[in-house]
C-alpha cells in the first residue's frame, strides 16, 4: 500500500511539474500561462539592455517595415499585400520620441514562428474566440516559410529608415556551433503605437533544418550601439513530439 501511495504521489508531482503547453490545449491557457510563454519560456527570452544616451541609429525618414512581421512566408518574400501580424501592438506611422529616460530596458527575444508562440499570440488577441475565429485558424494553419525571430519592445530614439534596416540584415545571424551561420532574408521594423519602442522581425531561411543534435541555436544582432544575443536550447523546444521552430 505504501508503495502504491508513493507511486501516486510521484506521478502527481510529475504532472504538476510538467510544462503547461504539453499538458493542456492553448485554449485553456490562463493569463499566467500566456505571460510565461511570452516572456520566460523556451521560445521567449528576457534581456536587459542599456537605454541611455549613445549613437543614434541612421534615419532617412522612412517608415520602417510596415507591420509585416507575423507572417514568416509572406514577409520574407517581400509581399506587400501580406496582412499585418498578430502581435501585442500594431505598427504606427508616427516618429518615435526623443531620449529614453531610464538607464535600462527589458526586451524580449522570441522565436515567433514556433507554434506555441503563435498559439499564445492568438489567445492574447482573440481570447475565448481563439478556437472558433477563422482569422485565428488561418494564422495558426499558415506554414511558416522562414524562421522568424522577434526582438520585442526595443527602445528607439527616433524613427528608423531603410539604411538602419539594411544594417540589421548585415549584422544579424542564427548560428549553431561548428556550422556556417544563417543570415536573415529580410528584417522588418514595426513601430509600437505608444511610441518609444519597436518590434523588430528577422526572417531566416528554413533551408537548414535544425535538429536536437545541434544542441542550441544562437541569435545575434546589433541595433545601433546595442548588441543583442540569445541562445535557444533545442531540447527544451519540443512540442507535440517535434521541434517547434
Amino acid at each position: 500500500m505504501k508503495r502504491l501511495i508513493a507511486l501516486f504521489v510521484f506521478f502527481a508531482l510529475a504532472l504538476a511539474a510538467a510544462d503547461f503547453w504539453n499538458t493542456k490545449p492553448f485554449t485553456d491557457w490562463t493569463d499566467k500561462d500566456l505571460q510565461k510563454m511570452m516572456t520566460d519560456s523556451p521560445w521567449s527570452k528576457k534581456e536587459s539592455i542599456s537605454s541611455g544616451p549613445g549613437p543614434t541609429p541612421p534615419s532617412l525618414g522612412g517608415g520602417g517595415g510596415g507591420g509585416r512581421g507575423g507572417r514568416g512566408g509572406a514577409s520574407a518574400g517581400g509581399d506587400d499585400s501580406a496582412p499585418p501580424p498578430i502581435s501585442e501592438g500594431r505598427g504606427g506611422g508616427a516618429p518615435v520620441g526623443g531620449p529614453i529616460g531610464t538607464p535600462s530596458q527589458t526586451i524580449f527575444v522570441r522565436w515567433q514562428s514556433a507554434l506555441p508562440l503563435k498559439q499564445a499570440l492568438v489567445r492574447t488577441r482573440f481570447g475565448k474566440e481563439a478556437a472558433s475565429s477563422p482569422d485565428a485558424k488561418k494564422y495558426l494553419d499558415t506554414e511558416e516559410m522562414a524562421y522568424v525571430i522577434c526582438v520585442s519592445q526595443f527602445p528607439l530614439r527616433r524613427r528608423t529608415g531603410e539604411e538602419f534596416r539594411q544594417e540589421l540584415i548585415k549584422l544579424s545571424s542564427l548560428s549553431v556551433k561548428g556550422k556556417d551561420s544563417l543570415a536573415p532574408l529580410d528584417v522588418q521594423i514595426q513601430l509600437n503605437p505608444k511610441g518609444g519602442s519597436a518590434d523588430i522581425y528577422y526572417f531566416f531561411p528554413r533551408q537548414r533544418a535544425f535538429t536536437l543534435e545541434d544542441g542550441e541555436v544562437e541569435f545575434l544582432s546589433k541595433l545601433g550601439d546595442q548588441p543583442v544575443k540569445q541562445k535557444f536550447k533545442l531540447k527544451d523546444m519540443m512540442f507535440e513530439g517535434k521541434l517547434a521552430l
